[in-house]
């Protein structure tokens, strides 16, 4: 009797299976495009990698598919940066590791002077629309200047 308490304390306690990510082809954002399974696992090993964060990060891990505000903020960094914009002036794409460098958060909005000089510095003239023209700080920020990113759903 006391074997068969202790397998079924023991069982209880493990741990639950995380889900798979939602089937390919149904994706948005970051995932858009891809049409397997490996290619969606490449592209977040990619991401994790250059925010230096693990998957719950963005992801609800016990529903991939769900919303979250950081994937959120991803998917709008996909749309307005890396869908719009290219290095200048090799022209290869941009990627989340272009500016994050493995880190997810990599601006000091402390000084904004010295903010103010490295986006100058790093993205006005270093980056290019996909059509080859220069950006500007309206190009991300029109209307809403010192604000980019959205802090809920």
């Amino acid at each position: 009797m006391r074997g068969f308490l202790v397998l079924i304390f023991v069982g209880c306690a493990a741990p639950k299976p995380v889900p798979a990510p939602p089937p390919a082809g149904r994706l948005m954002g970051l995932g858009r495009g891809l049409t397997t399974t490996e290619e969606i696992k490449a592209r977040m090993k990619q991401i994790s990698k250059a925010l230096g964060v693990k998957c719950d990060h963005c992801h609800d891990v016990m529903d991939f598919s769900a919303p979250t505000p950081n994937k959120a903020i991803a998917n709008l960094m996909s749309e307005r940066f890396v869908d719009k914009l290219q290095p200048h002036p090799e022209g290869g794409p941009l990627m989340c590791g272009t500016c994050h460098q493995g880190r997810a958060t990599f601006l000091d909005r402390t000084d904004q002077e010295a903010l103010k000089r490295w986006m100058q510095a790093n993205f006005v003239d270093k980056l290019h629309t996909k059509e080859g023209r220069p950006i500007e700080c309206d190009t991300c920020h029109a209307g809403m200047r010192y604000k980019f990113l959205p802090r809920s759903l």
